[in-house]
């Protein structure tokens, strides 16, 4: 998934599950990391806000928060789901 454009990422993010959620522990370090791993793995991830995490802060904010944590580009938002890009770095053999 290298440098795609952000049309194209939309349409799989579509057929994306949500592979991580934020619940009423809000955004703990295990949940970023969590979306890190998946990152890392699979460079376009489906993040999932329960309404229990809403007690911490907004969807909008905690959003932000981990695109900056991750250092990844937030593809779409929407309801209580956001998506999240990084490009995978590929290793030299």
């Amino acid at each position: 998934m290298e440098h795609q454009s952000t049309t194209s990422l939309k349409r799989k993010a579509m057929l994306l599950k949500p592979s991580v959620q934020i619940g009423k522990k809000g955004l703990s370090e295990e949940s970023i990391k969590e979306i890190d791993k998946q990152l890392k793995k699979h460079g376009l991830v489906k993040v999932k806000f329960l309404r229990s995490s809403l007690e911490q802060s907004g969807r909008k904010e905690m959003a932000t928060e981990i695109a900056i944590r991750t250092g990844a580009r937030i593809i779409t938002k929407s309801g209580f789901m956001a998506v999240y890009y990084r490009p995978i770095k590929q290793k030299i053999i």
